[in-house]
């Protein structure tokens, strides 16, 4: 329906934005200016735009300074810091290519795995991948900065 469309679209946006934060984010921890500069250039809402920031973010993450600083972000990064990277940020790094597929559509698995930065409550139903006659309702209660 139209509805979970809209809400689709904005996980599209949400999810893919996340990614650009997060790598421009981790290239800053370890002084890696030129992945950073580059992002900061591009929008996800450009579909133009989405094979260099896939390229781009697929290239970063595989660098192991930026892996061991997003492992070690608990540890390593002070506590106000910390809400710049979303917890399972990696699931989503991981499929980079994906995600920046300007044909992408985000699974109900995606969706589970998405977090938006709003604070706002929202419910929404969905169906799983596998069995179209089982549904769930999720309910969003958004996010704070002292999650």
């Amino acid at each position: 329906n139209d509805a979970t469309a809209i809400t689709a679209d904005a996980a599209i946006n949400d999810i893919r934005q996340n990614c650009v934060n997060a790598i421009v984010f981790l290239c800053d921890v370890v002084d890696d200016e030129m992945p950073a500069h580059l992002l900061r250039e591009l929008s996800v809402e450009n579909d133009s735009d989405l094979p260099q920031i896939a390229e781009t973010i697929a290239l970063t993450w595989q660098k192991s300074e930026i892996k061991h600083q997003y492992r070690y972000r608990h540890f390593d990064l002070p506590s106000d810091d910390m809400h710049s990277l979303i917890d399972n940020l990696d699931y989503f790094l991981d499929k980079t290519v994906e995600i920046f597929d300007v044909n992408y559509r985000p699974s109900t698995r995606d969706i589970i795995h998405h977090k938006s930065t709003k604070t706002s409550v929202t419910d929404q139903t969905c169906a799983t991948d596998d069995f179209h006659d089982i549904f769930f309702a999720v309910t969003d209660v958004g996010t704070v900065k002292s999650e």
